[in-house]
């Protein structure tokens, strides 16, 4: 039950949550969901849905267990029901009240899958097992479309054998039974009640028990991460499940995202947080505080609250920053994010068939190698670009805090990214003087983690001549005319043997426009022909050209080379030619 120190709302309502989450189990029966899935007996429970909107905060998580032991000499010896009770006892004393645990062995459907490809399980392979498989509405069209035309293609052949069926047909038309074409699927949907599903996985290799444990989220319908214990023991393995769940438990909230603000802001309700008390209970993992972070997982649902096919989107470089906390696992925090395939996905009008869950993303690790490559080339890794970063804004009224740089990245294309005064922080990746990224991540959530990001080398390479095309302009404007200063004083003086001296050995070594257009023709030849140029690189080089004719158009438009030698000649020079 209940802290005594929360109010009597808060007391109450989470009385009656414990109650019927107890009626449901009772309902259900010990296991039931998981132990007897294809038996005549099976019925349907009532969907907990409504009940889980209405006391989403001071109801228990639903939280299943699937152990999947390997059939071994030394496995043999565990005993189920005291392995289930020694976990179901470390839970209970690490989350007291706050889980609703059913421990049982997995679906035959997926036993083996369990057992021996634990880590290979998708959130998918799950869905299977409880819900009809959806096709894509352009691959039904296309099957119906080739349907009616083998249809047509066989009518006139099919008249002659209906003829001939056709009383015998009719004779048997009474004695069909209508057939479910999902009479496989397992029930009740375990999905539908349940916040979190664990598959645990216990082989014996021989000379170590491996243990692997993988976490799925059942609101959201993602997979979320999996751990891996070794030990030796078979007593250990109750205390080994334990903590690889606890290490890939991840709090889950409803995100109440207000699509009218100025999408900057996002409230949080925090799943089943209504039943601790943060004053005496601190440590607890239902207890979220400032500094958290959330990453959105958004699902959008048919008309039978299925999730649609694409419909589960896990919104990439997007995370809700706690900022502030409220009683009862209320938070408020800021939407920080970068470039994503899908526009505002989070901040979409809100409707019933659209669900947003904030997943929390723990530190696990001692920094993060960020690893950049290009996104329109095969291991093509970013070379020499340069990082900054920022830390998250520590609350709502705080002023931005100044970034600071990390280095550049190596041959990998990577650089370390440590964890920093805020568990949230904002990387900037720069090539030259052009940001190329802002990238908000957790450092240390994981490992490594990728960024696609378009390939700048090219436009440095561009810029490069064309930097050097305008210092070349520059130069023969600036040659030319002292060149043809010092020819007019030397006509000026009589001395036209110099001038003409000048003229030929140095005027006219200089390069002209021609030469240049020649250079700028070749190089916009090779542009048409680069495959690594993608639109948006091609415009700035395409402003490059134009930018170029226009200073040649400006500064090499005299033919100076004509006008000199008229005046050499004039003077009576250049007559031997």
């Amino acid at each position: 039950m209940p802290t005594a120190a929360q109010d009597d709302t808060a007391e109450a309502a989470a009385t009656d949550a414990v109650e019927t989450s107890e009626v449901q189990s009772s309902e259900a029966g010990n296991g039931s969901d998981v132990t007897a899935p294809n038996t005549e007996e099976a019925v349907e429970v009532p969907e907990t849905v409504a009940l889980k909107q209405q006391s989403w905060v001071f109801q228990p998580y639903d939280v299943r267990i699937w152990l999947a032991i390997e059939d071994s000499p030394r496995l043999a010896s565990i005993d189920r029901n005291t392995l289930y009770a020694e976990i179901e006892q470390l839970i209970q004393g690490w989350v007291p009240y706050g889980w609703q645990t059913t421990i049982s062995e997995p679906p035959q459907e997926i036993l083996a899958d369990a057992i021996y490809n634990a880590r290979d399980l998708s959130m998918q392979d799950i869905t299977l097992l409880y819900e009809p498989p959806k096709e894509d509405p352009n691959v039904v069209k296309i099957k119906e479309e080739a349907e009616t035309a083998t249809d047509d293609a066989e009518s006139v052949q099919g008249e002659e054998e209906d003829a001939v069926t056709a009383d015998s047909e009719e004779s048997t038309e009474d004695a069909e039974v209508e057939v479910d074409p999902f009479a496989y699927l397992i029930k009740p949907n375990l999905l539908k009640q349940a916040d979190k599903l664990y598959v645990v996985s216990i082989r014996d290799n021989g000379r170590d028990i491996v243990l692997q444990a993988v976490g799925f989220d059942c609101n959201g319908r993602v997979r979320v991460e999996d751990a891996v214990r070794e030990l030796r023991n078979v007593a250990d393995i109750a205390h080994n499940c334990f903590d690889a769940i606890k290490d890939i438990f991840r709090p889950v909230a409803k995100i109440t995202f207000n699509a009218v603000t100025d999408g900057k802001q996002a409230g949080l309700q925090l799943r089943a947080a209504g039943l601790v008390n943060p004053e005496l209970n601190p440590d607890s993992p239902l207890i979220i505080g400032n500094d958290s972070v959330f990453r959105p997982v958004v699902r959008r649902n048919d008309r039978e609250g299925f999730p649609l096919i694409g419909g589960i989107i896990e919104v990439v470089w997007t995370y809700i920053y706690v900022q502030q906390t409220k009683p009862y696992g209320v938070l408020e925090g800021e939407m920080i994010s970068t470039f994503s395939s899908i526009r505002n996905p989070v901040g979409s009008r809100p409707n019933s068939r659209t669900e947003k869950y904030g997943l929390l993303v723990p530190v696990r690790h001692e920094n993060t190698l960020l690893k950049i490559a290009a996104n329109d080339l095969e291991d093509y890794q970013l070379e020499g670009y340069n990082v900054f970063v920022r830390n998250a804004k520590a609350s709502i009224d705080a002023d931005d805090n100044p970034i600071d740089p990390v280095g550049q990245t190596d041959w990998r294309g990577a650089i370390p990214i440590e964890i920093g005064p805020t568990t949230l922080r904002i990387v900037y990746v720069k090539n030259g003087e052009r940001v190329l990224a802002r990238l908000p991540f957790v450092p240390g959530a994981f490992e490594e983690i990728d960024a696609f990001l378009p390939n700048d080398d090219v436009r440095l390479e561009y810029e490069a001549f064309f930097a050097g095309i305008m210092n070349s302009i520059l130069d023969i404007t600036v040659q030319r005319k002292v060149l043809e200063t010092r020819i007019n004083i030397k006509i000026k003086n009589g001395e036209i043997t110099d001038a003409e001296k000048i003229f030929k050995e140095e005027l006219m070594s200089l390069r002209s426009r021609k030469d240049i257009e020649d250079v700028l023709n070749e190089k916009e030849t090779q542009k048409i022909n680069n495959k690594r140029l993608n639109g948006t690189v091609l415009r700035k080089i395409d402003d490059m050209f134009a930018r170029t004719n226009g200073l040649i158009k400006t500064y090499l438009s005299e033919d100076i080379r004509s006008t000199v030698e008229k005046a050499i000649k004039d003077a009576g020079g250049l007559q031997q030619e």
